[in-house]
């Protein structure tokens, strides 16, 4: 069809004859009667040839009202027999008072032949209530409309971003897609696992996270296995392209403690913790993240997700100086695993307060801190704890610690209950002057759960000196943590 061809409802002879008459009289009278409102006509139109077109395409259309004005107009789309999108309900009109729609049509198939109507609606309420466009007033009788035979070509994806070759039942990815003909922001994509494409999901945006319960198999259990993920992209007319996939090792679980071991490369540290847990729940019985060896919290579903597989989590920074990407990602997620019921060890010189991965309102709300003490030498809230200076138990059954080596970047707290200062630095331990015995560390439970946080600003390892003729205590006191988590 030519550009600017129009496509309208006949107007009969009778109707021409009432619209000269109506023009001529105004409002005229019949035997002392006003004359009845008179429907509005719909004229629907396209730019361009009508052979085919892209299903997603820009329609025109108007109305002319001879006795009043036109406040709208209702469309629908009428389908062939099981040519609908599911749930479609072609009884109902759309309302909208604009004369033009961009409209993205489901043509999921290719090549589909569904027919647009359109009817004006004019200002006079003809006592008809439709709930679909609402009462505006007298509707067209004989709406507008055209069959289209429209075109959609398939969109494509690639996955740009995967888990490292072996995790968890918890894996993020992320996607980019493109369509020739389609709008790509309403573009939705569907995910899939092999073995159970009936637990798939369809999403928006460019990536998820797949949680636990995606892994299980049809027993319930989640096997330790090689598992392929797809990723098929649905575009806004409904048509699906073909998948890409990705291939990696998912192992389950290893009892109910995960370890997060955020020292890369310090056997230090990592033999500490990795011992401690060994010899309380025994080799093998408890899971272990090394932050170092690959990217297991790409984003804070992950975070979220992997904690929630357990009922205990250790997550050490420790003397690590750098800024904690991972743990910046973590606000919400520890919020949701102290609700859900479980226990937190978090021990890191960079939580909260100056260049810390967490914000102020973390600060307050789940350490329980109504501010943080500034350090007079340097105006940041870090302070140095040197050789020989001590932390001493703020509750029972914890006691002193004294440090091996200088460890900076630790905070201390005003605490809205001083009762849940689990150690305190008192005067002369850290460099700035102080009178009074200030918390270095919280235990606390946060929340309506029963979930217990354990916040170290100070390395627990690091505070293993001997004095008093008694042995180093970092490892007694680790133990008393498990048994306050009831391991």
């Amino acid at each position: 069809m030519r550009p600017g061809i129009r496509l309208s409802a006949p107007v009969s002879a009778a109707a021409a004859a009432l619209v000269l008459v109506a023009a001529l009289s105004g409002c005229a009278k019949v035997r002392g009667t006003l004359a009845p409102n008179r429907a509005p006509e719909t004229t629907l139109w396209v730019t361009g040839d009508l052979d085919t077109v892209a299903h997603t395409q820009r329609f025109f259309w108007d109305g002319q009202d001879v006795d009043g004005k036109v406040v709208g107009f209702a469309f629908r789309w009428l389908y062939q027999p099981g040519a609908a999108p599911a749930g479609y309900d072609s009884n109902l009109w759309a309302f909208t008072d604009r004369h033009d729609l961009l409209l993205a049509v489901w043509s999921p198939n290719g090549v589909d032949f569904p027919v647009l109507q359109v009817r004006a609606i004019d200002d006079v309420p003809d006592g008809v209530v439709d709930a679909d466009t609402t009462d505006y007033g007298t509707a067209d009788p004989t709406p507008a409309r055209q069959q289209f035979s429209f075109s959609n070509q398939p969109p494509t994806v690639q996955l740009t971003g995967t888990p490292p070759d072996t995790t968890l039942p918890v894996a993020s990815f992320k996607w980019a897609a493109s369509d020739p003909d389609g709008i790509l922001s309403l573009a939705t994509y569907r995910v899939w696992l092999d073995g159970r494409p009936d637990r798939d999901t369809v999403v928006s945006g460019s990536g998820i996270t797949l949680p636990g319960h995606f892994f299980q198999e049809t027993s319930g259990l989640i096997e330790a296995r090689r598992r392929t993920v797809y990723v098929s992209a649905i575009d806004d007319g409904g048509r699906a392209g073909l998948p890409d996939s990705f291939s990696w090792y998912v192992r389950p679980p290893a009892g109910t403690t995960l370890l997060v071991d955020e020292m890369p490369g310090n056997t230090f540290y990592d033999n500490f913790y990795r011992t401690e847990l060994s010899t309380r729940l025994g080799a093998g019985n408890y899971s272990v993240l090394d932050l170092g060896t690959g990217t297991y919290f790409p984003t804070e579903d992950a975070v979220r997700e992997t904690f929630l597989l357990f009922r205990h989590v250790f997550w050490c920074s420790e003397n690590n100086p750098n800024l904690s990407a991972p743990l910046g990602l973590a606000d919400q997620p520890i919020r949701a695993f102290l609700s859900a019921g479980g226990n937190l060890y978090l021990g890191s010189p960079r939580l909260v307060g100056t260049g810390g991965a967490l914000g102020d309102g973390f600060a307050r709300e789940v350490l329980g801190a109504v501010d943080l003490r500034v350090n007079q030498l340097n105006s940041t809230t870090g302070f140095v704890i040197s050789p020989g200076q001590f932390a001493i138990g703020g509750q029972s059954p914890f006691d002193s610690l004294q440090s091996t080596g200088i460890y900076s970047g630790v905070e201390a707290f005003v605490l809205a209950d001083p009762a849940e200062a689990m150690y305190l630095a008192p005067p002369g331990t850290l460099d700035t002057l102080h009178v009074d015995d200030w918390p270095v560390a919280v235990n606390r439970r946060y929340g309506s759960g029963q979930g217990r946080f354990v916040y170290l600003a100070f390395p627990l390892r690091g505070m293993n000196s001997s004095f008093s003729g008694l042995p180093g205590r970092s490892a007694t006191e680790l133990r008393k943590i498990f048994d306050l988590f009831g391991m």
